[in-house]
């Protein structure tokens, strides 16, 4: 494998199916703020929806543009805080010289995050669906990180949380894994000689 490429969500962030504390601050009421944030979000990761609609549905009240763009930002920052074992393995993948990519649905204040993120240094970049206007498992979106690394898709791999982001990338050449859990990561990266075992 000439390059890694994680997803964010599940691999290296905990999902959680709770509302992150932002929400909570809102005062947004389950199961209508619940059912707003995550029903809605794929329009908001897609770029296509803007910051003020989404958090005006998720708030159940009209948001101003400063407060939608101040939720992003906490949302975002809540979303880039990584696990310390998922951490540690970027570290030990920095170390081998392999290079590291991020491939994220998630709206477009997630690249600044991950920019301002204290693990960034090990990661050689990012590619988020809400700047690229292009959503996992869209095969666009695979085709686009081979252009940009210059790297056919039998040269990559892959690890996601959803079966259908890891059927998509595999139809493109990329060796993929179901993330599971960071020891499975662990064992993984060995597998394919990116870890000594």
């Amino acid at each position: 494998m000439r390059a890694l490429v994680f997803d964010l969500g599940g691999p290296l962030v905990t999902e959680t199916h709770q509302l992150p504390p932002v929400v909570a601050g809102l005062g947004a009421q389950p199961p209508a703020g619940h059912q707003a944030y995550w029903e809605t979000r794929l329009g908001y990761d897609a770029g296509t929806t803007s910051e003020v609609d989404y958090w005006s549905g998720v708030a159940g009240r009209p948001v101003e543009q400063a407060e939608a763009e101040e939720l992003g930002r906490q949302d975002a920052a809540y979303w880039t805080s990584i696990r310390p074992e998922a951490e540690q393995l970027l570290r030990e993948v920095r170390a081998t010289g392999t290079p590291l990519w991020v491939l994220s649905n998630a709206p477009a204040l997630i690249e600044p995050a991950i920019d301002a993120a204290g693990w960034r240094s090990q990661v050689s970049g990012r590619f988020v669906s809400g700047v690229l206007g292009l959503l996992k498992p869209d095969e666009a979106i695979y085709a686009h990180v081979e252009q940009e690394l210059g790297l056919p898709g039998s040269e990559l791999a892959f690890i996601d949380d959803r079966p259908a982001n890891l059927d998509a990338a595999a139809a493109h050449g990329w060796t993929t894994h179901l993330y599971v859990d960071d020891a499975d990561t662990r064992a993984w990266l060995v597998e394919l000689g990116v870890l000594p075992g």
